[in-house]
């Protein structure tokens, strides 16, 4: 990457809470944001619900693709009516080190298929 791209990109990571998504952010960033997720600002860590838009088993499969290309380390879905069924897809983001799913109605059957994901704590 040229270092005027790794300026602009840095520069887009710092401004990216003031500018709400219009045009620094990648496309992973914007489809997220569509889908109810928030972040901080390296987007190494998703939450689930924002502007009040619950976030269900559906939105978390469509989310895989691009939280796995940002390598989120962290990924929130408390509250959020989650289930067993998005779990699967869950185990397939191998970064996630730190998962948050109180509140949802995923079971102790889909808290052991957590156990796939090699970082997480």
């Amino acid at each position: 990457m040229d270092t005027r791209r790794r300026y602009l990109r840095r520069l887009c990571l710092i401004l990216m809470p003031f500018i709400a998504f219009t045009g620094c952010a990648d496309p992973e960033h914007h489809r997220l944001a569509e889908l109810g997720f928030t972040h901080d600002s390296d987007w190494w860590s998703a939450t689930a619900g924002a502007r009040g838009k619950h976030v269900e088993d559906e939105d978390v499969i469509k989310a895989l693709p691009d939280l796995q290309k940002i390598h989120a380390h962290k990924l929130s879905l408390a509250a959020e009516p989650i289930t067993d069924r998005a779990i699967p897809y869950i185990t397939q983001i191998k970064s996630l080190e730190m998962i948050g799913l109180g509140g949802t109605d995923v079971t102790i059957d889909g808290l052991h298929q957590l156990s796939a994901l090699p970082k997480l704590k």
